[in-house]
């Protein structure tokens, strides 16, 4: 859920990219598919790439 009022996205980085939401736009709430394999995932927002954050999968 993106809880701000402008868009974000989830962007998978470095050699594991394998989810980005696209522009999650304020006030919505989007679902994706998580990756099936055990690890960490980083993440970026693509509009404010200062955003980042890990995906943790067990």
């Amino acid at each position: 859920m993106n809880r701000d009022s402008v868009p974000h996205t989830v962007t998978a980085t470095g050699n594991k990219t394998t989810f980005d939401t696209g522009n999650i736009t304020g006030s919505a709430t989007v679902t994706f598919t998580a990756p099936t394999t055990t690890g960490s995932y980083s993440y970026i927002c693509t509009i404010h790439p200062n955003m980042k954050g890990t995906l943790t999968v067990r």
